[in-house]
């Protein structure tokens, strides 16, 4: 408890609004994985690292294995800060999931003004590429906020003992810059390859090895 005491004396924290809308400046590595999933055996796969802590505000439920629900439609905020980012492009990779149950539409607003809807089926886990606008600043502050029209009312299925109202889940994320080709490259092969299941990629993999259209160097692992 002394520790963080002392870590929160020392941590500013930009505010924006409400107390709801605090974010805390906490930076993040590029080309490195960040899952929002709980601490449950290999729920991140070997690769990547602990991101619940880049959940800013009240519009999460707690990580679970696979990743972790917005509250309600949310809004629901995900911030971090990127090192040595002046005057060049993000790449923004975002794993999702849509509302159990029900067709959905998630919108991502990002801190640079776009606003990017994302259609989802029940349950589907789709990767979502953004590229943020360049910037000045070294430090870069990005900030994502998600929504969905509707939602999981888990209280029902459950009888009570899930108390949850639930749009839809994030996964993970990744970040680097976009003329930063080695993160890039290591992107794909981390979540083609080497985490293909806890990515969302499994799936995806399988169907293309049934009708052939994997690419080479995947199709050699198969052969």
């Amino acid at each position: 408890m002394g520790h963080l005491r002392a870590w929160s004396d020392k941590t500013s924290v930009v505010t924006h609004g409400t107390e709801r809308d605090s974010i805390y400046p906490i930076t993040a590595g590029t080309g490195v994985f960040y899952s929002l999933a709980g601490e449950v055996q290999n729920a991140r796969g070997r690769t990547a690292q602990r991101g619940e802590i880049y959940r800013n505000g009240k519009g999460w439920w707690w990580p679970e294995p696979w990743g972790c629900w917005i509250r309600n439609q949310g809004p629901a905020t995900l911030a971090f800060v990127v090192l040595d980012s002046d005057n060049a492009k993000i790449r923004l990779y975002l794993g999702v999931r849509g509302v159990q149950g029900h067709e959905s539409i998630g919108v991502i607003q990002t801190s640079d003004g776009q606003r990017i809807k994302v259609p989802l089926l029940s349950d589907e886990e789709r990767t979502i590429t953004i590229t943020l606008k360049p910037s000045p600043a070294r430090e870069r502050q990005i900030v994502l906020t998600f929504t969905s029209n509707v939602v999981a009312d888990f209280r029902a299925s459950t009888k009570g003992r899930d108390f949850r109202v639930c749009g839809l889940g994030v996964k993970w994320f990744y970040v680097c810059r976009e003329d930063d080709i080695e993160a890039r490259l290591a992107f794909v092969s981390t979540a083609l390859m080497d985490e293909a299941i806890w990515s969302g990629f499994k799936k995806k993999e399988e169907k293309s090895l049934k009708t052939g259209t994997l690419p080479p160097v995947l199709m050699a692992r198969y052969n």
